[in-house]
């Protein structure tokens, strides 16, 4: 068959499937290595048979999408003929052999970047439950600073831990988010929309950045009069960070201008 040289070379594995008895109808050598059967154990088998997926009703449901569309990816943790576990990445395809139609699927073990993941998953929590720690303290400390500098009527004072306990808490926030690890994992955090006046974050954004640096002026020549509706933290970090990489990028400058616009 013409797929003959591929099942050969590949490193991956490869398995032929029948459409219509949803049976295997060849293996590559790789396949004896992942599930523990020998090809002629899985050759006749299906699927669920081998642990390839999780069961037969799981099986039918993947002939019947690989046959409604071109390619289909799936991921399954299945239990090894040795007792092993391990985690893989399947990918069918639907080919028309001219006389018939078989479906390919390519198999390849995922077991040690699943495990990367759930460490990298793992460093995460752990070090944002360690983060709260100091966080906490330093907010606790920032009010009682505050408290004492209100009786000494110390403004200048008063503004720049006012500055500090809103970065406080823009990094609790951040710390909260690290925590739902299910989020880091889907690569999206929460979105929090509300209306705010954009011209005021900007001026926030620009005063909180002066405060930490007195090497560049920050000047704002332009404003908006509009109010948006979105995540105000989400896109005060937009604007910190586009700030931050002009001061970072001009090294020979000393001042960086602010010019706001809207259609």
């Amino acid at each position: 068959m013409r797929y003959r040289r591929l099942f050969e070379a590949a490193r991956d594995g490869v398995l032929i499937l029948d459409p219509e008895t949803q049976k295997i109808l060849d293996a590559n050598p790789f396949m004896e290595d992942l599930p523990g059967y020998s090809r002629t154990e899985i050759i006749g088998k299906e699927l669920f048979e081998i642990g390839m997926i999780q069961d037969r009703s799981a099986s039918q449901a993947m002939f019947r999408d690989v046959q409604a569309q071109p390619c289909i990816r799936y991921e399954e943790s299945l239990e090894t003929n040795k007792g092993i576990p391990a985690d893989i990445e399947v990918v069918a395809y639907l080919y028309d052999e001219g006389e018939k139609f078989i479906i390919q699927c390519n198999i390849r073990d995922i077991t040690e970047r699943k495990e990367a993941e759930r460490r990298k998953d793992d460093f995460i929590s752990i070090a944002s439950h360690e983060l709260k720690t100091p966080v906490t303290s330093l907010k606790g400390f920032t009010q009682v600073l505050q408290c004492r500098l209100k009786k000494q009527a110390d403004e200048e004072s008063m503004r720049f831990l006012g500055i500090m306990d809103t970065q406080l808490n823009k990094l609790t926030k951040l710390i909260n988010d690290l925590l739902d690890v299910s989020k880091m994992r889907q690569g999206k955090l929460d979105y929090q929309a509300e209306l705010f006046d954009f011209d005021e974050l900007v001026r926030e954004i620009v005063e909180n950045l002066q405060a930490a640096t007195s090497t560049y002026q920050l000047l704002i020549e332009s404003t908006t009069s509009v109010h948006v509706y979105a995540d105000r933290d989400r896109i005060g970090q937009v604007l910190l960070n586009l700030l931050t990489n002009a001061i970072k990028y001009s090294p020979e400058a000393n001042k960086v201008i602010v010019y706001v616009s809207h259609d």
